[in-house]
């Protein structure tokens, strides 16, 4: 998995040295969405056209995503340490301190904890750290029109323009978040998002699909999937996901690699 953004990078530099014939680009409902419009901000943001508006006036956000992506966050394992400590600090006091708070609007969402129903009867909760708030932010500026979905288009064109060239196939998998796949066995502590992330998942989902249409990439969905199958994944030491980080757990990879095997056996015969 590579941010969409950077795709391109990564199957030149890495990918084509194996001669693929079938590479994967999973994309995360999640925050790939996020990691596009940054990578869409850099390339628009000498512009004036109406798209540069997606890039935030929040100094505090500028701030902290120069620190978070600077060289000695990359390279430098202490002051990861510190910041983490930081952060975990913050937590064990319970101040929550939301970098974002200078640019949201009347209505943006604070709260993105949730509970599942546990198959063993006792209720396990996700989220306690209140992380990815970003997510909620960014799909309540979908539902205003204020960011656009066409923040994938270049990463999916770079990728078919890759392949054609390559000679593989493309193949786009679409990874649902954590409360998509649970969506049938959880309860969010703030009762408006289960309408918001539904709809934040089937306008990516859809988009997506019909875009990967477009280029002549094999599309992937493996949410009907993971939902069918969430049942079965509800106790506290059997998720698909982690329910504090709210990535795939081991379950979760081992679960999407058997549903997308049927078509690699297909491909690489």
């Amino acid at each position: 998995h590579a941010r969409p953004d950077r795709i391109d990078f990564v199957v030149q530099h890495f990918g084509l040295r194996r001669s693929p014939r079938v590479v994967i680009l999973s994309i995360y409902e999640g925050t790939d969405l996020r990691d596009s419009v940054k990578f869409h901000q850099a390339l628009i943001v000498s512009t004036s056209s109406a798209q540069a508006q997606l890039i935030t006036s929040c100094i505090p956000c500028r701030f902290y995503d120069f620190v978070k992506e600077s060289f000695v966050a990359r390279s430098s394992y202490s002051f990861n340490l510190l910041t983490s400590a930081m952060h975990l600090a913050k937590v064990w006091l319970g101040k929550e301190i939301d970098v974002f708070a200078g640019s949201r609007k009347e209505g943006i969402y604070d709260n993105f904890r949730y509970t599942l129903e546990g198959s063993n009867g006792g209720n396990i909760l996700f989220n306690n750290d209140n992380t990815d708030l970003d997510e909620l932010e960014h799909a309540e500026k979908l539902r205003r029109g204020e960011l656009s979905l066409a923040a994938f288009d270049k990463a999916l064109q770079d990728f078919a323009g890759i392949a054609g060239k390559a000679k593989f196939t493309p193949v786009v998998l679409y990874i649902p978040s954590a409360h998509t796949v649970y969506r049938n066995f959880l309860t969010f502590e703030d009762d408006r998002l289960p309408t918001l992330l539904e709809d934040f998942s089937n306008s990516q989902r859809s988009y997506i699909e019909d875009k990967s249409k477009d280029y002549g990439i094999t599309f992937i969905d493996t949410t009907d999937f993971l939902t069918q199958l969430a049942k079965q994944y509800r106790s506290r030491d059997h998720l698909l996901y982690y329910f504090s980080n709210l990535h795939l757990t081991a379950y979760g990879h081992a679960a999407i690699a058997d549903y997308v095997k049927p078509f690699m056996e297909t491909n690489l015969k």
